[in-house]
């Protein structure tokens, strides 16, 4: 049996890398869940050094809050 593995493949996990999601946007993401209680977009941004407008964009875009609670669970 053959399992696609294109970029329209839903992910598994909610916190997963989503389709259309950039590398260097789920590694984003990925800073951001892993910050629990703490988690902010301008610590993210320092951490990534990426501007927090550009951060809150694909935060909003691929839906990071959801997917924080979904990763915290």
């Amino acid at each position: 049996m053959h399992i696609p593995t294109n970029s329209l493949v839903k992910p598994t996990n909610q916190w997963e890398r989503r389709p259309g999601e950039s590398a260097k946007a789920y590694a984003a993401a990925r800073v951001y869940f892993e910050l629990g209680a703490r988690r902010s977009i301008e610590v993210v941004a320092q951490r990534c050094r990426r501007s927090s407008s550009l951060l809150r964009r694909w935060s909003g875009h691929f839906q990071w809050v959801k997917r924080a609670v979904a990763y915290d669970a």
